[in-house]
């Protein structure tokens, strides 16, 4: 089993998502009544039927959730993450009543009629598959539970939902000049030309003239973009997430350093910084700081899982079971 587990946002994925199959998940394994076990977690032994059953609800809920199902090696790993999830949550003593169990259920409008709960519309979309159901329900409360308990400390600050906010919303207007060839020889040439246009251009700045007066002292065709935040586009380059990151830390008026972007170089200074609306902060401040939380809390967490797994040793025998 991999230690390093990258695809944090399929982990995230297995504790978010409902229970979508209502029938099949575990059914066959039920019938079976094979001994052998799927692997251990830790020192506990995880059976065959309790591995296919998360498995198989991972699949058909993951391919009705994306569209798609994911890769068997993948999907074998997210098994085994919220096996031990769930291991960890018993471990804690986390656990969920049958009311809370059966609240839950009641959410669903599958099972409503003129907005209540309806036991009859419960009884004929599940059958005898309700227990399979319900208990696919606790696994998805007690996935909650653990995250609660395991992030109960993370909080977000006034500082940092300012800085945040700021973040997202402050924009600058900058004035740029892109310096580009085709070939990897004539890629090479742009750079040395940018580089020298930066040095000069730098020179006459620091002699007292103004960037544009630089910029038109040197005969460059200057283009200028409108207000931009850390995420927009800049005209005919596209998204250049480092080009505004440089944009963002060079002070109003100022040159800044010349940025490799996808087609070539480029060279530019900020013409106007733009503050965030106080009074809309303010108005937005709430919501945001709420969805602030929730996102450093899932950070959080995807690090706590990847140190429990880290530190858990997992053996699969599911390749002996198959020989």
């Amino acid at each position: 089993m991999r230690k390093n587990y990258k695809t944090i946002f399929w982990i995230l994925a297995i504790l978010i998502i409902p229970p979508f199959v209502w029938w099949g998940a575990g059914s066959s394994s039920e019938k079976e009544k094979a001994p052998s076990y799927a692997g251990s977690i830790g020192k506990t032994k995880v059976s065959l039927n309790e591995y296919r059953a998360v498995y198989f609800d991972l699949s058909r809920s993951l391919g009705e959730l994306f569209g798609s199902q994911p890769p068997e090696n993948l999907l074998r790993e997210l098994t085994w993450t919220r096996l031990l999830l769930i291991q960890e949550a018993k471990n804690r003593g986390v656990k969920v009543t049958d009311q809370e169990v059966r609240a839950r259920v009641e959410q669903f409008s599958h099972f409503q009629k003129g907005g209540h709960f309806d036991a009859v519309s419960y009884q004929q979309a599940l059958g005898d598959r309700a227990r399979v159901f319900e208990e696919g329900i606790r696994q998805e409360l007690l996935l909650q539970k653990l995250q609660e308990t395991a992030t109960g400390g993370v909080s977000v600050s006034e500082e940092e939902t300012r800085s945040e906010y700021t973040k997202e919303n402050e924009k600058i207007q900058m004035a740029y000049v892109l310096i580009s060839e085709e070939t990897q020889k004539k890629q090479e040439e742009a750079r040395q030309k940018a580089n020298q246009l930066h040095q000069e251009l730098e020179q006459k700045i620091q002699s007292g003239i103004s960037p544009a007066d630089a910029f038109n002292q040197a005969e460059l065709s200057v283009a200028h973009t409108e207000p931009l935040t850390r995420k927009e586009v800049i005209g005919e380059m596209g998204y250049q997430p480092s080009l505004l990151d440089a944009a963002f830390g060079t002070p109003e008026g100022k040159l800044g350093p010349m940025i490799e972007v996808n087609d070539g170089f480029c060279l530019f200074w900020t013409e106007k910084e733009i503050s965030i609306e106080e009074n809309r902060f303010q108005t937005e401040k709430a919501e945001f700081q709420k969805h602030l939380l929730e996102k450093k809390k899932s950070d959080a967490f995807n690090q706590w899982i990847t140190q429990l797994r880290d530190k858990t040793p997992i053996k699969s025998a599911l390749a002996d079971l198959q020989n």
